[in-house]
């Protein structure tokens, strides 16, 4: 059966995906992972223990949320545990950065997929096999078309429900952007930067305005060109722009977040640049 959370192409993969009872031991065996390469992270880093609080939430969350929306007891388990492997890229990315080694040219969603992979956890299992090519293009912005999955419409649809169910619970989590966690939000997000300009990434009270201008088109701001903390928030904002379901953005709206990052940014920038957000923003999303 279909649902906001499932096609009927997407429901029949779960519910004939072979693996549903196994879903309990596959989630002990990734978390051991996590905190097998979360371990050798120094103390104080944001992602040591944060990226396995940030996964075991959203693998809740999406639970939650797939079953608030009529799909099926398969459905949320197999999301969940999509969200859940989803991120354990960025423990191989802190490491990398840590190591001072040069950037790849792919993105934490293939450093994910290739651990998954070398963790040999289901084999050439057919969903499972779509759920590597999600994970894998889910931090690639240009993967949108069928095509971009290799014809795999399966995989495309769990990609979309990823990233939104992810951007949902980066969402939730802006009140610690704004507090506790904006330092180590800074030095993870741009220790690159800060090597050549030791300010890169902090509150400067501005942000650049061609980065206002992508927001007002509706663009997503690319996170290495934010080069003030009020920037970097913006591009959170600017994730609105490229939720694929409807249901779940203006759930993201009604819990609040956004309004928690247009508030900072008052506070924060001159009238001119913060009523060029705010008229996009209401623009676009005020009901």
């Amino acid at each position: 059966m279909s649902s906001v959370f499932a096609s009927e192409t997407l429901s029949a993969a779960v519910e004939t995906s072979g693996f549903a009872a196994d879903i309990p031991h596959l989630r002990e065996l990734v978390v051991a992972e996590y905190l097998r390469l979360a371990s050798d992270l120094p103390e104080g880093h944001v992602w040591k223990q944060g990226k396995l609080d940030h996964v075991l939430k959203a693998d809740s969350e999406a639970m939650a949320l797939a079953r608030s929306f009529g799909s099926s007891d398969a459905v949320a388990q197999h999301l969940g545990f999509l969200l859940l492997c989803h991120d354990i890229g960025r423990l191989v990315e802190a490491h990398r950065k840590i190591a001072n080694t040069a950037p790849p040219a792919w993105n934490h969603g293939v450093d994910s997929a290739n651990t998954l992979r070398g963790l040999k956890l289901l084999g050439n299992n057919s969903l499972w096999k779509s759920m590597l090519l999600a994970i894998a293009h889910h931090a690639d912005p240009t993967a949108v078309k069928v095509e971009d999955f290799f014809g795999d419409q399966v995989a495309l649809e769990l990609c979309n429900l990823l990233r939104d169910i992810d951007k949902r619970e980066g969402f939730s989590k802006v009140d610690k952007y704004l507090g506790e966690e904006k330092l180590g939000q800074i030095a993870v997000n741009f220790s690159r930067q800060r090597q050549k300009d030791p300010t890169f990434g902090d509150e400067k009270g501005f942000i650049e305005p061609k980065l206002i201008e992508a927001f007002v088109t509706g663009h997503l701001l690319k996170r290495p060109e934010c080069s003030t903390y009020e920037a970097y928030m913006l591009q959170l904002l600017a994730w609105l722009h490229d939720m694929n379901t409807p249901e779940i953005r203006d759930q993201v709206i009604r819990e609040g977040g956004p309004e928690q990052i247009l508030s900072y940014l008052k506070r924060q920038l001159s009238s001119a640049q913060y009523e060029q957000i705010e008229t996009a923003y209401n623009a676009r999303y005020a009901s």
